[in-house]
């Protein structure tokens, strides 16, 4: 991996090398990358600029799935500033887009990042569980692992906050096993900490368990 500012300096040569002559879907996905790159470094301003700009290109060049995905990643550069009204209506917006142009990829990220959003906020929960489960069956049926670890984790998290820890031990055990054969090394270990953590809300309150799972 390079370096912060090394990894800047690029993504910014390659930006500006896109403009001329304009490469608007090259435009777009190097204003993705740089958004990324600072929210990473915590300039949320620089962040949102980018994301806005590639949504802009994108819109303007009826490049309508950059667009959708320009949506998701202002949403996040807004997180930044906690702008969490303002990120739950964008993701909103990427989700009606791309379902209705089936975008079926597109449409499963912005669920997951819908659900996230609600979840800090004290969302649904029945509407958070949905958009979780729908997103999951999506990445499973696409083959796509590393996905449904994200979406999987997220969900365990849910659960243990909830308290339904026998839920949340069958939800972690599946993405302990997922995590293992997509041979990421760190999901595992993030997988066996989520099952240290049920292990020691149960020993904690053992007469309790039937009830709360």
């Amino acid at each position: 991996l390079q370096p912060l500012p090394a990894a800047r300096a690029s993504l910014r040569a390659a930006l500006a090398q896109a403009a001329s002559p304009p490469r608007p879907a090259s435009q777009v996905r190097a204003s993705f990358a740089l958004s990324r790159l600072e929210q990473t470094a915590g300039e949320g301003d620089d962040s949102i600029a980018h994301a806005e700009s590639a949504l802009q290109i994108a819109s303007s060049s009826q490049l309508d799935a950059l667009a959708i995905q320009g949506l998701i990643e202002l949403a996040n550069a807004w997180s930044t500033q906690y702008r969490m009204a303002d990120m739950q209506r964008l993701l909103r917006s990427a989700l009606a887009q791309a379902d209705s142009i089936r975008a079926y990829a597109l449409a499963a990220r912005a669920r997951f990042e819908l659900a996230r959003a609600l979840s800090r906020t004290g969302g649904e929960e029945s509407e958070i569980a949905q958009l979780l489960d729908r997103a999951a069956a999506f990445y499973t049926e696409a083959s796509m692992p590393g996905e449904r670890v994200k979406v999987l984790n997220w969900r365990v998290l849910l659960d243990i906050r909830h308290a339904r820890y026998g839920p949340a031990r069958t939800a972690a055990a599946q993405l302990r096993a997922l995590a293992a054969a997509s041979g990421s090394a760190v999901s595992v270990l993030d997988a066996e900490e989520l099952l240290a953590e049920i292990d020691d809300h149960t020993a904690a309150f053992p007469s309790a368990i039937e009830l709360l799972s």
